[in-house]
């Protein structure tokens, strides 16, 4: 299902019939089934949807979807977590069976599928011009009639579809959690001229805090500068409409003081400074939060070697990050019941 005829829309009560017949069987359905379902259904639902179905489409289908996989996704993160932990506990021990941590891996490669094909989803619906890249020297807009300005307009949804978005963020998945923050992105300097004060709130707080969690694990550190940009687009863009809502995020730190705070505000809000020397300001600034480079900040030294170690997840990376053979979609409904 790529495309949908308009007329497909006005059947009758579509959205409700929709959530009934998908959940109705969704405590019997695996990650490798949410996922086709995603791929193949709901995302052509959602994309190809008119404007006139948006309230009986988005508004039953939305918010219970999107519950549904936060959750499912949320507790399988950290069931994964917790056995890597429970491992990294067992001192060499070399008693596992092979097969059953081939299983592992495999579970865990599904479920990144899932998760990365989800947030693809999230991000089209969350992003102006349907997640595609803003031209260089052009402004995002928002274009009314599409689905983005329809879940901006409901603050429900709003909240649903960004809340989403921003729990992605912090997934042990790399490819998802820097397709979430650049969706993000894209929707800052259109969320700021919302000039609504829940939208301030949900980037000031929501948003900032799940950037500042990313510098206390090093497996994101790769998304160091990505994040520090989103914060940065945030930070400027509040301040701008005299929102204090990420001025006060930064003060709920540890160890912040009044001084330190309006030091960093008064240089970053500097007319003078460019995007990049902003972006270096506000690295420097969290930097000395934590009295360590954002680098060293989640190294851990091996009692055996001089070399510093990034801890990461141990798994075998080269296994997880591989694609998904084209052509296994075949028959997927199959697959379902």
């Amino acid at each position: 299902m790529t495309s949908l005829d308009p007329a497909f829309y006005a059947i009758a009560n579509l959205g409700q019939m929709f959530t009934a017949c998908v959940f109705n069987c969704a405590d019997f359905l695996d990650n490798r089934q949410w996922k086709s379902i995603i791929q193949l259904v709901v995302r052509p639902l959602l994309i190809n949807c008119t404007s006139s179905a948006h309230v009986e489409i988005f508004g039953n289908i939305l918010p219970p979807f999107l519950k549904f996989i936060d959750v499912r996704l949320e507790k399988e993160w950290q069931a994964i977590q917790v056995t890597e932990e429970v491992q990294s506990k067992q001192d060499g021990n070399n008693d596992d069976d092979d097969s059953a941590v081939n299983d592992e891996i495999v579970a865990e490669k599904i479920l990144r599928d899932l998760t990365r094909t989800y947030v693809d989803l999230v991000s089209v619906i969350a992003s102006p011009a349907d997640g595609k890249p803003v031209p260089k020297g052009h402004e995002a807009t928002l274009v009314a009639g599409t689905a983005y300005a329809y879940v901006l307009s409901n603050q429900a949804l709003f909240g649903a579809v960004f809340s989403s978005l921003t729990n992605i963020i912090l997934m042990k998945d790399t490819t998802a959690s820097r397709k979430a923050v650049t969706a993000l992105g894209r929707s800052v300097p259109i969320l700021i001229q919302m000039k609504r004060n829940d939208v301030y709130i949900f980037l000031g707080q929501n948003v900032m805090k799940a950037c500042l969690e990313v510098f206390h694990d090093g497996y994101f550190q790769e998304l160091h500068i990505e994040v520090i940009t989103l914060m940065g687009e945030i930070y400027l863009g509040l301040r701008n409409v005299n929102n204090t809502s990420a001025y006060q995020t930064l003060q709920s730190l540890p160890g912040m003081s009044v001084e330190v705070l309006q030091t960093f505000d008064g240089a970053f809000m500097d007319h003078g400074k460019t995007k990049k020397e902003r972006n270096v300001v506000l690295k420097d600034f969290l930097r000395n939060i934590k009295g360590a480079t954002l680098s060293e900040a989640f190294k851990m030294f091996n009692t055996n070697k001089a070399t510093p170690q990034l801890q990461r997840n141990k798994k075998r990376r080269d296994v997880l990050d591989e694609d998904e053979n084209e052509g296994e979609t075949g028959g997927v409904f199959d697959r379902f019941f």
